[in-house]
Parts: structure tokens; C-alpha cells; sequence
């Protein structure tokens, strides 16, 4: 049953940073929490494991996602958050694949930091919207065709959380040769 008011915007969950960065606002449903990140040590390897396992269960298209993980990458922080950043990774590589195609994702560590590989052979991005695509509510529309759901919030919220984790996130593409999505935090 539709509620009164109802807006597609108020199913998602978009964590935003508050003014003190150990919290974070969820927004869903139009109600608002807040609660502290947790700082948990996690291994980045396994947690990358078991979203790509899940991924594969529910992927509606013919993509073949394998995963590589290094043993013992160690990193401090909130499990829930760096599972969404993962699936939103993973996800977004599986919708933008070509049919038949591959994801492949890669966990290791490169130096001090952690770092958590996304790459696809699918439609790739336009040179003049890989900087737009951290944008809230951007899609690059051109590219994907209309067909493709999704709001525009993933990579920013993505961006945010690797931010939180005192991370970032970094994307390289070609134009019908897929995208590379690299997600960095320094290691425990």
C-alpha cells in the first residue's frame, strides 16, 4: 500500500556525515537515526568474499563474477558500511556488464593501505562524466540507455563511506570496454 507523501527517494538509505565524523545520519522512510561507526577490525578479504557470493546469487544477467582475496587484510571499521560500498561496487558492475561478460574484483594490499578492485568489461563511462559520477543524482544516461534503475546515489554514498574509513574511492573507464572502480583505506 502506497503511503501518503510517497517519493522512491525515501526507500533509500544514505548515510551522510555529521558534524562529527565518528556518526552517521540514516535517512529512510523519511525518519531520521543517528549512530556512532563502529571501529571493528575487520578482514577486508572475507567481507569481500561474502558480497560477492550474494551477488552471484541474485544476479539477474549472465555475468560471471570471481573474486581474488588476498589472505589477512586487516582494516578497522563499521562492517555495514563497508558491505554497502562493496555491494554498491559490485552491483553497479554487474548492471552495467555486457551480457556473457565478467566482473572481476580483487582484494590486496598496496603498501600501508587496503584496497578493494572492481573491474568489468561492460559499457564503460564517457571521459566527460567520470568526474560527474560522485555527483548525487547523476547517471550518465547517455551511455547505459533508459532501461537501467537506479537514482543516482550509489557512488556518492559509496564515496562517503570510504571517506568516513579515511578512504577514498577512484574510477578509471573506457568507452565500451568497461570501468575499474578502486576503493583504498589504510590497513589495521
Amino acid at each position: 500500500m502506497e503511503e501518503k507523501g510517497y517519493n522512491p527517494i525515501n526507500q533509500i538509505v544514505g548515510y551522510i556525515l555529521s558534524e562529527d565524523p565518528t556518526y552517521i545520519t540514516n535517512h529512510s522512510n523519511a525518519r531520521t537515526m543517528i549512530r556512532k561507526i563502529d571501529r571493528d577490525e575487520l578482514e577486508l578479504g572475507g567481507l569481500t568474499e561474502d558480497v560477492c557470493e550474494e551477488q552471484r546469487a541474485v544476479a539477474v544477467r549472465d555475468i560471471e563474477i570471481s573474486c581474488q582475496a588476498e589472505p589477512d587484510v586487516y582494516v578497522t571499521g563499521d562492517a555495514a558500511l563497508l558491505i554497502s560500498l562493496v555491494q554498491n561496487l559490485v552491483t553497479n558492475a554487474v548492471k552495467y556488464g555486457r551480457d556473457g561478460g565478467h566482473v572481476w574484483v580483487r582484494v590486496y594490499r598496496d603498501g600501508p593501505n587496503a584496497c578493494v578492485s572492481v573491474r568489468d568489461d561492460g559499457v564503460g563511462i564517457a571521459p566527460d562524466d567520470l568526474d560527474r559520477i560522485w555527483n548525487r543524482f547523476y547517471q550518465a544516461d547517455r551511455v547505459r540507455g533508459d532501461d537501467t534503475p537506479g537514482v543516482g546515489l550509489g557512488l556518492s554514498l559509496a564515496q562517503q563511506i570510504a571517506r568516513l574509513h579515511g578512504g577514498r574511492i577512484t574510477a578509471a573507464s573506457r568507452l565500451g570496454f568497461g570501468s575499474e572502480f578502486i576503493f583504498t583505506m589504510p590497513c589495521r
